[in-house]
C-alpha cells in the first residue's frame, strides 16, 4: 500500500495593494450676507469642512467655492454654477 503524503506546504506572503485612488474634492460654502455673524459662519463652514476632506487620505481638496449672495436661484451663485459646470 502506497503513503499517501501530503505535498509540502508553501510559505505564502501576502502583499496588500499600492495602488491608492485619489478622489478630488471641492468645497462649496455660501451665506446670504457680509453681515459680521454670516461671515462667522461662512469661516466655520471652510473650516469644518477643510478638516472633514483632510481626514480621509484617499481626499484631495482641489478648490474652495464661495458665495456671499442672498437668493435662491443659481443666478445669485456664481461659483456654485462654476464648481458644477466647471466654467472658468
Amino acid at each position: 500500500m502506497e503513503s499517501m503524503e501530503s505535498p509540502p506546504k508553501r510559505k505564502v506572503t501576502v502583499i496588500p495593494p499600492t495602488i491608492r485612488f485619489i478622489t478630488h474634492v471641492a468645497i462649496y460654502c455660501r451665506v446670504s450676507s457680509d453681515s459680521k455673524e454670516q461671515l462667522n459662519s461662512l469661516t466655520n463652514q471652510i473650516s469644518f469642512l477643510t478638516q472633514y476632506v483632510y481626514q480621509n487620505v484617499q481626499w484631495r481638496l482641489v478648490d474652495i467655492y464661495i458665495d456671499i449672495q442672498s437668493g435662491r436661484d443659481t443666478v445669485s451663485r456664481p461659483l456654485c454654477v462654476r464648481m458644477v459646470v466647471g466654467a472658468p
